[in-house]
């Protein structure tokens, strides 16, 4: 009889080890947020990444490291990651952004909870709720990324975000050697690098990333240093890719932004517009976009733009 018991408990055991596993390697908005509000209360701490103590984007990247998604600490580097989301389509666990708060550019950020609210790291109350509307984050709110799924429970800031496979030929702009990395983010670790000017192999798009082979290279990089072209020479734009747009759209990088005289990282700098800035997109070409301001008119990086 004892023997039963023991193969019983054991059996029941086993079963909530797995149950306890599978529950935790799902990630969600909602799981996100129910972890950032556990901690309501908890000091700011500059460079803070526990719970004994929280700045702002390691607070972030706790409460979604909980939820099995890890991210980079830096809210320059959290701004980067999954899919941008415009303000009009918030959902819980989204990570919204702030700029011009103790310096300028992208300075702090936090979890959207729902109805216009946002769950951070204060540095005068700790982790605190705020409105996005009152008078001092309103004028300050920059963007939104997405990198866990509000509704389904899956992870969106790497492999779940394949937008296209892809065969073409693309050659890389950068102008010294380009870091390649084991997976589509900044928090991935440098496994190699391809010189400026080789021609790669782009296998698949992640967002902002590709998958890349050179034939000896094989891993992610960023697409704003590629210059995508489907026979493989090193023409600029791709005029076969251009659209018309006539729509509007925030530039949202944390500084100025170059605009160029082509749409290619290897075209010259013309000029530059300032972050915050409206500015009407007149042609999209592959990843880039032909802008105008009312002053300056040029070539900038689509990754630097909130369409509206």
């Amino acid at each position: 009889m004892q023997k039963w018991w023991v193969l019983i408990v054991a059996a029941f055991m086993f079963f909530s080890v797995t149950t306890v596993d599978t529950e935790t390697a799902e990630a969600s908005g909602q799981g996100v947020v129910s972890e950032a509000m556990k901690h309501q209360g908890t000091p700011y701490q500059w460079g803070g990444k526990t719970p004994s103590g929280f700045d702002c984007s390691g607070f972030v990247a706790y409460a979604f490291a909980q939820e099995g998604i890890d991210l980079p600490f830096g809210t320059a580097n959290q701004v980067n990651e999954g899919s941008r989301v415009s303000r009009s389509n918030l959902q819980a666990g989204d990570i919204v952004f702030f700029s011009g708060t103790y310096r300028s550019g992208v300075s702090h950020n936090g979890i959207y909870i729902g109805n216009n609210q946002f769950v951070h790291t204060s540095a005068s109350q700790g982790v605190t709720v705020s409105s996005m509307n009152n008078s001092y984050w309103a004028p300050k709110y920059h963007s939104a990324r997405r990198v866990a799924d509000s509704s389904s429970s899956e992870a969106v800031a790497s492999t779940a975000d394949v937008s296209s496979s892809s065969s073409d030929k693309a050659t890389v702009v950068n102008a010294n050697n380009l870091n390649v990395r084991s997976g589509p983010s900044l928090s991935n670790s440098r496994i190699d690098t391809i010189s400026g000017g080789t021609t790669v192999d782009v296998e698949e798009e992640y967002n902002y990333w590709a998958k890349v082979s050179d034939g000896s290279t094989e891993g992610y990089v960023s697409l704003r240093f590629l210059d995508m072209d489907n026979d493989g020479s090193t023409s600029t734009a791709n005029v076969s890719s251009v659209s018309s747009s006539g729509q509007q759209a925030e530039i949202i990088n944390t500084s100025n932004v170059n605009v160029r005289s082509g749409g290619s990282m290897s075209d010259s700098v013309t000029g530059s517009i300032s972050g915050g800035s409206t500015v009407e997109v007149q042609e999209e070409f592959n990843y880039w976009a032909k802008v105008s301001d009312g002053s300056t008119e040029g070539f900038v990086s689509l990754r630097f733009l909130d369409m509206k």
